[in-house]
């Protein structure tokens, strides 16, 4: 990996919430905050309830954006395709999730809730600081 995905790696994996944007039936953009984990690719678990509106906002439209950060002026802002997870793939991917978050196990059991596989589609990694104001890099 370079050394930019591993800087926009290490910020991501620091971070514990992130918000997701999801676009409405109505064209409207709806943000909110979440917990997620995310693995090597890239790839990001969210779990969220099926009563939510991004749940019913990521059906009708897969395409999410993601920021993670800021911390210490970077970010990483990011865009991606959207999966409902099941089966043995679900439950793979749940137990790296409930390592990373133990406190949402109490939510398995909860038959609203499901979760949700965000695939990269595109990357910037955004640092700013008093010698260089607004430094990007984008990677996908």
């Amino acid at each position: 990996m370079s050394d930019i995905k591993d800087s926009a790696l290490a910020l991501i994996k620091s971070q514990r919430l992130c918000v997701i944007s999801t676009v409405s039936s109505e064209g409207k953009p709806e943000s909110a905050v979440v917990g997620f984990s995310i693995n090597e690719k890239f790839e990001v678990i969210i779990g969220t309830s099926k009563k939510s509106r991004k749940f019913n906002n990521i059906l009708q439209n897969p395409n999410v954006a993601i920021v993670f950060g800021p911390q210490e002026m970077r970010a990483v802002q990011y865009e991606g395709l959207v999966k409902q997870l099941e089966g043995e793939e679900l439950a793979a991917r749940k137990k790296h999730h409930f390592e990373v978050h133990p406190w949402a196990v109490k939510y398995e059991s909860d038959p609203d809730q499901t979760y949700f596989l965000v695939t990269p589609q595109w990357i910037r990694l955004v640092e700013a600081g008093p010698v260089v104001l607004g430094e990007e890099t984008e990677f996908n």
